[in-house]
């Protein structure tokens, strides 16, 4: 996904980004977390290819939309956003975000292969070696 699918985005979300707990940054994965304006409507639960809206710029992203049942016990819903080659603070900034492709859904203990080949290099699949190209 080199650049911005000719098709409509399935979902737009804008917000400001506020600090998290910074864990993604602890584990070299800094996620933007979006705080919505109140009654702001989500689609489904899960991870999604994305592209971010910033200050004219459009960036490639995976967006994850739910609770971090991995990191802690919260059951709070948030929008975190991961942007690839992206090294900067963002906090207090606007973001658009814009959902295409949901990749996986809540409680999905596997990824499939052709998940990961539809966007190499964000992460290595569960059980590869490396990333798919």
């Amino acid at each position: 996904m080199n650049s911005r699918p000719d098709h409509e985005a399935a979902c737009r979300l804008a917000g400001t980004v506020v600090h998290g707990r910074g864990i993604g940054k602890l584990v070299g994965m800094p996620t933007a977390n979006l705080e919505l304006p109140p009654g702001t409507p989500l689609p489904p639960v899960g991870v999604y290819l994305t592209w971010v809206l910033l200050e004219g710029r459009e960036l490639q992203g995976v967006t994850n939309i739910g609770a971090r049942p991995t990191v802690d016990r919260d059951p709070e819903v948030t929008v975190e956003t991961h942007i690839l080659n992206f090294d900067g603070d963002l906090y207090g900034k606007r973001l658009e975000i814009w959902l295409y492709t949901r990749l996986r859904s809540p409680g999905d203990s596997r990824t499939s292969p052709s998940c990961w080949s539809r966007y190499a290099g964000i992460a290595t699949p569960p059980g590869s070696s490396s990333a798919s190209a």
